[in-house]
């Protein structure tokens, strides 16, 4: 558990520093520190708590960093590395909630067409729930046409919870 350690003390040091971080910046270009480095945060936490098998307690902290990203206005490029639906739909799955992963990915893919990872987890979250039809044609289509030209697969939504399990 060595790593956990490791997040707990990372976590721990960016609670701190969050409180000497900027505000936010005027202009279309400001970097929204603040939220940023709640969004990390909250984040944070529910990667550890999906290690010690909390997953009602990352599903908590995640809907609140998704709250965050939804103020953020829309850059390009993002300033997320990947948005924070697509862990909380895995968490949702993880939880036996499929029906509401499959509307966290909807809102995803609403503000993120044809992603790859929300494409992903959303032909899950039918399987889930035994529309294996459906998963099969999100699939078939829509992921294959929107990952056609990638050279690595994918095997999660969000591979950086779906490895901690």
């Amino acid at each position: 558990m060595q790593d956990t350690f490791l997040a707990q003390v990372a976590e721990g040091k960016l609670e701190r520093e969050a409180a000497t971080l900027p505000g936010h910046w005027p202009g279309i270009y400001g970097c929204e520190y603040k939220n940023l480095s709640t969004i990390y945060l909250y984040t944070a936490t529910a990667r550890l708590a999906v290690l010690h098998g909390n997953l009602t307690l990352a599903e908590g902290e995640l809907r609140k960093a998704a709250a965050v990203e939804d103020l953020m206005a829309y850059q390009e490029p993002a300033r997320l590395l990947q948005p924070v639906r697509h862990a909380l739909g895995y968490v949702l799955l993880s939880a036996d909630t499929s029906a509401e992963a499959e509307r966290v990915y909807w809102e995803n893919l609403a503000e993120h067409p044809a992603n790859g990872f929300g494409l992903l987890g959303l032909s899950q979250s039918p399987a889930a729930q035994g529309k294996l039809e459906e998963s099969q044609h999100i699939l078939d289509t829509e992921l294959k046409q929107a990952w056609k030209f990638s050279d690595v697969s994918i095997h999660s939504s969000s591979p950086s919870f779906s490895d901690t399990v």
